[in-house]
């Protein structure tokens, strides 16, 4: 196996880049915490790019937003599945999310010291923690790692 090229440290590393990726970005932002969002796509919002042309939310505008930004348009409205991208898109835009696109997160582990390490295609990236957000529609993998995890441990607030 080739070794990564660049090696970066960030606060948290965040996997996937549709709505749950994005709104805790948001919030770590909010926090002032050194963060990167990977995404295995071209674009962010990948799984909402692959449904219907047609599709409209059941749920109003209203209901529909992510935290810190209103969705545009009549909030009594359903949005479309177009609506609800561009709304993705804006969303990162105006928070200024960090997010590295054509990023497939390859591999995790612990290097030992209480941090992370992940890889993708020739890079690596050192973290304190990791938000796995890659949305309902995958099949899961829990790392060996996970078994070593303190399941009550919490994280101390900044």
């Amino acid at each position: 196996m080739n070794s990564p090229q660049r090696r970066d440290d960030v606060e948290v590393a965040v996997v996937g880049a549709g709505q749950a990726g994005l709104a805790i970005g948001y919030f770590l932002r909010r926090q002032g915490r050194r963060l990167v969002i990977f995404e295995r796509a071209g674009d962010i919002a990948a799984a909402w790019r692959e449904r219907w042309d047609s599709l409209t939310l059941f749920t109003p505008r209203r209901y529909s937003a992510l935290p810190g930004l209103p969705f545009p348009g009549h909030p009594d409205d359903d949005p479309t599945r177009d609506e609800v991208v561009a709304d993705l898109e804006r969303y990162a835009e105006t928070f200024e999310l960090r997010i590295e696109l054509n990023s497939e997160v390859k591999r995790l582990d612990s290097d030992g010291s209480g941090r992370i390490n992940l890889e993708t295609d020739g890079r690596a990236l050192t973290a304190d923690q990791v938000v796995v957000a890659t949305g309902p529609f995958q099949t899961p993998y829990v790392p060996n790692l996970s078994d070593r995890l303190d399941a009550g441990a919490s994280v101390p607030a900044r």
